[in-house]
C-alpha cells in the first residue's frame, strides 16, 4: 500500500468514526439532559412535599 492509499484509508476511516461517535455523543447528551430534568423534577417534588408537611405540622399545632 502506498502513502496516498494509506492517507485515503485513514481519512475515510476517521470520517466514519466521527459519524458514529457523533451519533453516540448526541444520544449521550440527550440522555444527560433527560437525567438532569428528571433529577430537577424529583428535587422540586421533594421540596413541595416537605413544604406541605411543614404546613400540615404548623396547622395541626394551632388550636
Amino acid at each position: 500500500m502506498d502513502i496516498k492509499s494509506l492517507e485515503i484509508l485513514i481519512i475515510h476511516g476517521l470520517k466514519m468514526e466521527d459519524e458514529l461517535l457523533g451519533l453516540f455523543r448526541k444520544e449521550r447528551q440527550t440522555a444527560k439532559l433527560q437525567y438532569e430534568e428528571k433529577k430537577k423534577h424529583e428535587l422540586d417534588t421533594n421540596r413541595k412535599r416537605l413544604l406541605f408537611e411543614e404546613l400540615d405540622r404548623e396547622s395541626s399545632e394551632i388550636p
